[in-house]
């Protein structure tokens, strides 16, 4: 989750049917190529990767730092930042881009509204939805 003092941490763990509070919802936007994305926080600031692997979220512009590469591992998806380490999530609630090597705790699961706006457009198309009496 984003830090009001633009650092970025994990959020606790939740029961699925519970949704995410406003400062675990990120935004990913289309980077400059096809395999890459900038993520942005509910602050309106971009992730970036400082050289060190350390992440924060105080940019307000997509730039180099700014940008993942997103490649497939066993279904997940992972991230590598501009310094070519991969996006690790650490016991004690930290994140940053530091592993040389995909692991277990490189992965993720990028999840969209989008994908289900489509499904709900596509329902109506199709005439697949219940109509209100």
């Amino acid at each position: 989750m984003a830090c009001e003092d633009a650092t970025v941490a994990l959020g606790d763990v939740r029961e699925q049917q519970e949704g995410p509070e406003n400062a675990e919802i990120f935004t990913a936007l289309p980077g400059s190529a096809a395999d890459t994305l900038a993520i942005k926080t509910g602050y309106d600031k971009f992730l970036s990767v400082a050289v060190d692997g350390s992440i924060s979220g105080r940019s307000e512009a997509i730039g180099a730092r700014e940008e993942f590469q997103i490649s497939f591992d066993d279904g997940f998806q992972v991230l590598k930042g501009c310094n070519g380490r991969y996006l690790t999530f650490n016991s004690d609630g930290s994140i940053g881009c530091t592993a040389e090597e995909v692991k277990d705790n490189n992965k993720v699961i990028i999840r969209t509204r989008g994908d289900k706006e489509l499904k709900v457009e596509n329902a109506r198309r199709e005439g697949k939805t219940r109509k209100r009496a």
